[in-house]
């Protein structure tokens, strides 16, 4: 296996977690940015989500007001 002294950063997007985990006797600093990279990549994800989920709760609540009116017409 050949030894590095450096890891190169676009290379470490395409390893899996496990791999790039597995490389930080190599080059720490590396490992380490690869992970913030990720995590910031990951909470904007979520960020997205969590704006999705309440637009779909706030149509739940607004359907759930129309059946409402609905149910209540004699």
């Amino acid at each position: 296996m050949e030894t590095l002294t450096s890891l190169n950063p676009e290379e470490l997007k395409t390893y899996s977690a496990a791999e790039v985990a597995n490389l930080a006797d190599m080059d720490k600093y590396a490992v380490r940015d690869e992970g913030h990279r990720r995590q910031e990549i990951a909470e904007k994800k979520l960020a997205k989500l969590r704006k999705q989920i309440e637009a779909a709760q706030k149509e739940m609540a607004d359907a759930q007001a129309i059946i409402t009116a609905a149910n209540n017409q004699p």
